[in-house]
């Protein structure tokens, strides 16, 4: 069982920097009367739970809770009654997510995406946020040596970065990728849900061939993932009194469709960049539409920590940029 780290002063609610058994995160919604002492004692409790009103997750959460409170006790047979319980919901969890993607999972496997259920059973994901305008998505699988320029375990690895305060519509740009084949798109989408709606947007100067099609997949096959459009930084033509969509972007337009762009860009009298611009995947940034489900079952599934030093801890939590 990993070593206790209680709530220390001042420290928010929630934070992945804690594990503190014995504090109440969110008493507003505290579930009353749960109980672990005897077997008897922890049937009723998930009685409770059931008829509790609360929603799924919600009651997942508090059993886990009291699981690892009658584990930290030497309770074990109480301890089971909460995990068979905890099994249930998850077949209930992996349902709903199963039903949340049936929509595009079609256009997913168009793409060989890798879905959470495709990692291998010692892979995790990190997601490594102690910076507020930078974090990473790390898919590792200790099991597996890859052997590439981002470590020898590492299945995708993903750099980004926030927009300069102010402009691209608060978006998230990725500015480094490296994976291997399929789990480079799951990467993508973790950060995608990870940023909620301030969404992610390509490399403003790069983007290589294999990321081009992704984001073109995201513009034209994914109908649960919402383009947004940006304007121009250097000449504004969408929305001139508003600076806040305005984003770079001419250099990476141009080389995926036309080099002359790259110096010469003009909407206001050249038809063809105006339209270019309105069209291309590079000159929007992409929000989730469908919430968070790939996340959810990253968590459902115990593999994704937001720290590297979470990794081996028994309970994971859904930790979404958007709820801070």
């Amino acid at each position: 069982m990993s070593k206790r780290k209680p709530r220390k002063k001042g420290q928010r609610r929630n934070s992945p920097n804690h594990s503190d058994l014995y504090t109440d995160e969110n008493p507003k919604g505290t579930i009353k009367g749960l109980k672990f002492a005897t077997v008897k004692d922890a049937e009723a409790s998930v009685r409770k739970i059931k008829k509790s009103g609360r929603g799924h997750n919600h009651k997942t959460q508090a059993a886990i809770a009291m699981e690892q409170r009658a584990i930290a006790a030497g309770k074990k047979s109480s301890a089971n009654v909460y995990r068979k319980f905890i099994e249930q919901q998850k077949k209930k969890t992996a349902a709903k997510n199963e039903s949340l993607v049936k929509d595009y999972v079609r256009s997913l496997l168009i793409e060989s995406m890798k879905m959470p259920s495709d990692l291998p059973d010692s892979a995790y994901v990190v997601i490594d946020d102690n910076n507020d305008r930078y974090f990473e998505v790390v898919i590792e699988d200790p099991d597996t040596p890859i052997f590439t320029a981002f470590g020898a375990t590492t299945l995708a690895s993903l750099q980004v970065s926030k927009a300069p305060a102010g402009y691209c519509d608060g978006a998230w740009q990725i500015i480094g990728a490296a994976a291997k084949d399929g789990y480079g798109p799951l990467a993508y989408d973790i950060a995608m849900e990870y940023v909620g709606h301030e969404g992610i947007m390509c490399d403003r100067s790069s983007v290589s061939e294999e990321a081009a099609k992704v984001w073109d997949f995201y513009l034209n096959s994914r109908p649960d993932v919402k383009a947004v459009q940006l304007d121009s930084v250097r000449k504004p033509f969408l929305t001139p009194e508003d600076t806040s969509d305005d984003c770079t972007g001419e250099y990476t337009l141009a080389r995926h469709t036309d080099e002359d762009m790259a110096v010469g860009f003009n909407p206001y009298e050249n038809e063809k960049h105006r339209k270019k611009w309105i069209d291309h995947w590079s000159t929007k940034k992409y929000v989730k539409t469908s919430g968070s489900p790939i996340i959810d079952a990253l968590n459902e599934m115990n593999i994704l920590y937001y720290s590297y030093e979470e990794i081996g801890m028994g309970i994971t939590e859904n930790n979404l940029r958007r709820g801070k």
